[in-house]
């Protein structure tokens, strides 16, 4: 995947409005795995590709404020897999931070793709407003708008 960006990634579907979870593992898993599945995955790749977010996530938390980006590299796919979480009262049930948590994993072989993805995604969500726009949106589609509007 060379054009690798937020809107060329996400699908409006892909975004989950008022999403809570009791946990990172929960959330991840939640948003990852149907979609991991509908792209070819079985359970036990699922399963693999959730781990290696995990893995990740304990190497170095992706969590700064508002917003949190647990992701890996992983074997068994031909494009990135995303799923992004927005809720303005926290994404966790017992925790007000963070407000949106985009979950991706990217093919182990597209590392500049993965890094320029980063990119996209810290420049997107490095500005206040926004965020603010992003947990106002009332649809999937509106996100990517929003999303769209900055280029990301």
């Amino acid at each position: 995947m060379t054009d690798a960006r937020l809107t060329t990634v996400l699908r409006p579907q892909d975004v989950v409005l008022g999403f809570r979870a009791g946990s990172l593992r929960e959330a991840v898993d939640s948003l990852l795995r149907p979609r991991l599945v509908a792209r070819g995955l079985d359970a036990v790749g699922a399963d693999e590709a959730i781990d290696s977010v995990m893995h990740r996530e304990a190497q170095g938390s992706t969590c700064a404020g508002a917003v949190a980006v647990p992701h890996a590299r992983i074997s068994g796919i031909a494009a990135f897999v995303a799923a992004l979480a927005v809720n303005p009262a926290g994404v966790y049930a017992d925790d007000d931070a963070p407000r949106l948590l985009l979950s991706f994993v990217s093919p182990v072989d597209a590392a500049a793709a993965h890094l320029r993805f980063l990119s996209s995604v810290a420049k997107a969500f490095r500005r206040e407003s926004v965020i603010a726009d992003l947990l106002e949106a009332k649809d999937g589609a509106r996100v990517l708008d929003v999303l769209n509007a900055i280029g990301a």
